[in-house]
């Protein structure tokens, strides 16, 4: 390894750990206490990190997800958070998931707040079953 190899391995080793969505690196330097980010990158991930979206989101106040068109707001104010990148991708994969998961709820507690218990709906049997190919079927004997 020549000297000049040398340097450049250095100067990669202090550049900001930063990466845009195309996977360019930050060129500034990043070698501080805050996690190898330079000072701007820095204050975008604490930013990010300390921001409170939950006013936002629960626009409705506490009856803010009883319905399918307050989960739909929400999750309208979650794709717009995540459009100006103030939150992150795995953090709005997170909300969005719990999102699903009260949408899919809805129905039982509908059904609870019309007084009918979810265990006295009626079965459903159905009985149009594929039945199986019968010229493969073995020889009786």
């Amino acid at each position: 390894m020549n000297i000049d190899s040398a340097n450049l391995d250095v100067t990669r080793a202090a550049r900001c750990l930063y990466r845009t969505p195309t996977g360019r690196q930050c060129s500034f330097n990043g070698s501080g206490a805050s996690g190898g980010l330079c000072a701007r990158h820095a204050a975008m991930e604490e930013q990010s990190q300390s921001a409170d979206f939950s006013s936002i989101l629960a626009a409705g106040g506490s009856n803010a997800f009883h319905s399918a068109e307050s989960i739909n707001r929400s999750l309208a104010e979650l794709h717009a958070l995540l459009a100006k990148d103030l939150i992150s991708p795995r953090r709005a994969a997170v909300l969005a998931y719990i999102a699903s998961l009260l949408l899919r709820t809805l129905p039982g507690i509908q059904e609870e707040a019309a007084g009918a218990a979810p265990q006295n709906r009626p079965i459903k049997i159905i009985f149009d079953m594929p039945h199986p190919p019968r010229e493969d079927a073995p020889p009786q004997s």
